[in-house]
């Protein structure tokens, strides 16, 4: 395959993860990290490690699609993540350009 269908490929998953993402933090935010991980592992999703999750919470806090807020429990800081309407009208403006035949598979296998 050429390096640029390579890229290609990884910038559209890259995309898909942080619009799947988005969801998870609007269905079941506020949410943490390691709650997001928990709940990809329990469904066998194949980003379920922090070196694949932070990365991307990281990039949508830098999107401002996603804010932080830090709690403290005793010596221990938890981040909790909570979708911005910028975020929310992200998903609405994402779900709309979605390609008919990945919709198309979607429907067809896991519905």
């Amino acid at each position: 395959m050429v390096s640029s269908q390579k890229k290609k490929i990884r910038k559209f998953a890259l995309k898909q993860a942080k619009l799947f993402l988005l969801w998870v933090i609007q269905k079941y935010g506020p949410i943490h990290g390691y709650g997001i991980i928990q709940l990809l592992k329990d469904d066998n999703l194949p980003i379920d490690r922090a070196s694949r999750i932070y990365p991307i919470l990281n990039n949508l806090l830098k999107e401002k699609l996603i804010s932080q807020k830090k709690t403290r429990k005793g010596m221990r800081i938890t981040k909790l993540y909570t979708i911005t309407k910028k975020g929310i009208q992200a998903i609405k403006n994402e779900s709309s350009k979605t390609p008919p035949i990945l919709r198309a598979f979607v429907k067809e296998v896991f519905l």
